[in-house]
Formats: structure tokens, sequence, C-alpha cells
């Protein structure tokens, strides 16, 4: 319904193919801008058809967001959890939470939490593996770590990403052009995002290091420029700490 309700008020959908609705019809609706998780495609198992839903993804522009990083953590204890990067910004009453929530749902072995669930098609060394194939094909792949909530950290999830692609197999140029350039290739918008010109939208990360030379340089970001405006990381985290003094 929500397809048929963007179809005819020419919406476009960014999220999960669902199993009740066929992907090869979603990937010629010219609805779906990008399809999450690799849905659909993931539950192929004949290799013909996973080539044919590629080429019809391609030639109707529709991207792919493979949320590797989601499939990495899961399942995975509290304790393991807390490796996460970025978790020295957020609060102790958060992290305590999330905590208790992982573990109740880890104790619920009736359940089928995103800490438990792990079959074969779910695992990651699956998925990794299909984005390198996908990538190699030709598809559109863009970053999206999925933090669903626990133990994510928004920006920090979003590098693993770019991480796993590499060793998915995409080089470094192409694994950090899914963070810049490809978006804007799944919007139509080339001339004015994911580049560097005049006339272009001036949202920026500045590095210390050449991510070209080794992925890991996409850490630690030196500045951050959006909207036009200079945004100096040492500003950014004082006011990160200082919100985090209210917890």
């Amino acid at each position: 319904a929500l397809v048929e309700s963007c179809e005819k008020y020419h919406f476009k959908v960014a999220g999960h193919c669902v199993k009740p609705i066929d992907y090869e019809l979603a990937l010629k609706s010219q609805v779906y801008e990008s399809i999450e998780h690799l849905h659909g495609y993931a539950w192929l198992r004949e290799f013909e058809k996973m080539l044919s839903t590629l080429d019809e993804g391609i030639i109707n522009n529709v991207a792919i967001t493979p949320t590797t990083d989601w499939y990495y953590y899961s399942p995975s204890t509290s304790d393991e959890l807390k490796s996460r990067s970025g978790l020295k910004y957020v609060s102790k009453v958060l992290k305590k939470q999330w905590q208790k929530d992982v573990d109740a749902e880890l104790d619920n072995e009736s359940g089928t939490s995103r800490y438990m669930y792990c079959a074969a098609q779910n695992s990651y060394e699956y998925r990794n593996k299909l984005t390198g194939f996908a990538y190699k094909q030709g598809a559109n792949l863009l970053v999206g770590p999925d933090l669903a909530g626990h133990y994510g950290v928004p920006g920090f999830g979003y590098v693993e990403e770019l991480k796993h692609f590499v060793r998915s197999g995409l080089s470094n140029f192409d694994a950090v052009k899914t963070a810049t350039y490809n978006m804007s290739i799944a919007r139509n918008s080339q001339t004015k995002n994911g580049t560097i010109k005049t006339g272009a939208e001036a949202n920026l990360v500045v590095l210390n290091k050449n991510p070209l030379e080794d992925i890991e340089n996409v850490t630690p970001a030196k500045d951050v420029v959006l909207r036009g405006n200079m945004y100096m990381k040492a500003i950014l985290v004082a006011a990160l700490k200082k919100l985090l003094l209210y917890e």
C-alpha cells in the first residue's frame, strides 16, 4: 500500500523490501530509490537470478545500502558491543539502558532478537560477499550502518561501514564514493551533490590523512563544513561533552 501510494504521488521509497513485496516488481516500479539490508537480493539462491535482479536494479537506478555493520555485530553480547567506536560520547544512563536491553534479549531463548538471530543467510560473511559481488557487477552502493538503537553511535558506525566495504572488495576510492558521489547518483543530483566544484553544496568532512592510501584514515575527522559553514572539531567535541554533563 505504501509503495502504491508513493507511486501515485511521485514519492521515492528508501527502505526495506520486505518479503510480501515482489523484489523484481519493486526494482521495476520506479518508486524505490534504494533498498536496505540487501533485502530481496540476499534471499535469492540461484546465480542467474542474482545477476538478473542486480541488472534490473542498475537499469532502474535502485541503489543498495547493505548495512553490513549491523550483521557484523549481530549476534553480540553487551560486553562485545561495548567495544564499538564512539561510546565515550554516549551518556552513562543510555549505555546502562542498552546493556539492560541487550542482556534481557539474550536471556530470552525462545525469542528471535537481533542479537541472537544469525541464520546463514544473514551472516556477516555472506552479506559481505554479496556486497562485493554487487559492486563488481556495477551496483550503486550507499553507506548506512543501521544503528538500530543499541550501542550504535551516529557518525562512528558510518565510517565502520566504509571499512566493511573495503573488506568486501571495494577499492578505497570506491568506498569513499559510497559516502559522497554515489548518493548524488541515487538522487540524480550529480551537479549539486557529491562533488567539489563551484555551485555545488559545500558539505565536507575534512580528514587528517588520505583515505585512498589507507581506509583507516577515514577517522579521525579534523573539521566539518556544513552548508557553507566551518565547524571545528574541538568546538563540536566540547559542545558534546557539555551535553553529556546533563545526562
